[in-house]
């Protein structure tokens, strides 16, 4: 009996080899995860969890409760036959960069659409969560609502490029692709993406690799990967094997806070104390639903967590390009809008392809108003 159940298992386990690397030889973007005997090297991490196997939130056990709890169906109804507009009823005003004006520079930025930043500072361009195309690997299971403004060709030379986790819609297969063959673009990820990266041919010097608290010094700037509180995976919600971050950018004129993906905790004060004030702070404020709140923040506790980061202004982010939740697509910036006058909190809210420069100038009409 016992023999036959080893034969079985073994069975199984060769069937779903089988079958997982024909979804990696049709989809290469779902990439390859950190297998178990490379996470060991990561067990001594404190945000690594030995018995699970996986990376853990601080509040894991809720989380996980949030997970059992999913509710497929009413999720589904809610995407079906909700009312709400979940894509708006035009594309957004634009702008085109003006990349010899951005060069002149010491400090500014471009939203390029959801969770896409590109920063300058130092004469360095830095990019975050790239993504120009879907959000899934086939094109069209997550199409944008809203085109690129600019393309990846029509860049300029990025120096790096951070990553806050390992979902498609931070995560790009095709970014990585190209930025594979621009040799002097660096990647700094949370532990486990490294595992993505170098299966994509990208080579193991242009990566580093950081826990949430470590940090990376290059001259007068400081790179340090922070908490955040979501998940990872690409093949599903419970894989856990990499770790999923937020970003801190600083120079002794300036800090900026990236937060990637989170729910709402105690990390956005930890992280003010330690790093802030913040000049600007990228919130997630998009994408939320209250069968995955841990995970995703509703806007006003992203306008709350502006002000425990301390940060000076906040730039809502992870909106105005997908649907990935049932909300309606202008929901998310109406409710921070509202909040953040609650709060007495400067909002930074360009258009995607603006250039955005400090002093930050604050505008009487606001483009989203036109909708």
């Amino acid at each position: 009996m016992r023999r036959s159940i080893k034969i079985g298992l073994s069975i199984g386990l060769l069937v779903g080899g089988v079958m997982f690397g024909g979804l990696l030889w049709m989809w290469p973007a779902i990439g390859e995860a950190p297998s178990a005997e490379q996470l060991q090297q990561y067990e001594q991490s404190p945000n690594f969890d030995v018995n699970r196997g996986t990376f853990v939130n601080r509040r894991h056990d809720e989380y996980e409760k949030m997970m059992n709890n999913f509710d497929m169906v009413q999720l589904f109804k809610e995407q079906t036959f909700g009312k709400e507009v979940r894509t708006p009823p035009k594309p957004f005003p634009t702008q085109q960069p003006n990349w010899d004006e951005w060069n002149q520079q010491e400090y500014a930025y471009i939203w390029l659409g959801h969770s896409t930043i590109l920063f300058r500072v130092n004469g360095q361009n830095i990019l975050f969560d790239p993504v120009f195309g879907s959000a899934a690997p086939v094109a069209f299971a997550v199409p944008r609502f809203q085109e690129a403004v600019v393309s990846l060709s029509e860049l300029p030379p990025i120096d790096r490029v951070l990553i806050s986790h390992d979902h498609y819609d931070h995560l790009s297969y095709e970014a990585m692709l190209f930025f594979k063959d621009q040799s002097q673009t660096q990647f700094v990820v949370p532990l486990g993406v490294s595992s993505y990266l170098k299966g994509w041919g990208i080579s193991e010097e242009r990566i580093t690799e950081l826990d949430w608290w470590d940090e990376q010094r290059l001259d007068s700037l400081l790179i340090a990967c922070t908490p955040s509180q979501h998940f990872s995976g690409r093949t599903g919600p419970r894989g856990l094997r990499t770790l999923w971050a937020s970003w801190v950018i600083k120079t002794d004129e300036f800090a900026l806070y990236f937060s990637g993906d989170s729910g709402y905790d105690i990390h956005f004060t930890q992280i003010g104390e330690k790093y802030g004030p913040f000049d600007i702070a990228f919130m997630e404020t998009g994408q939320y639903n209250p069968i995955w709140h841990m995970s995703h923040m509703f806007p006003e506790e992203s306008a709350q967590g502006g002000i425990e980061l301390q940060a000076k202004a906040v730039h809502p982010i992870h909106w105005g390009t997908f649907k990935l939740s049932t909300h309606s697509w202008d929901d998310p910036i109406k409710r921070i809008v509202n909040q953040a006058k609650l709060l007495s909190l400067p909002l930074s809210i360009p258009m995607q392809g603006e250039m955005v420069t400090f002093p930050l100038q604050a505008k009487d009409q606001p483009w989203f108003d036109t909708f």
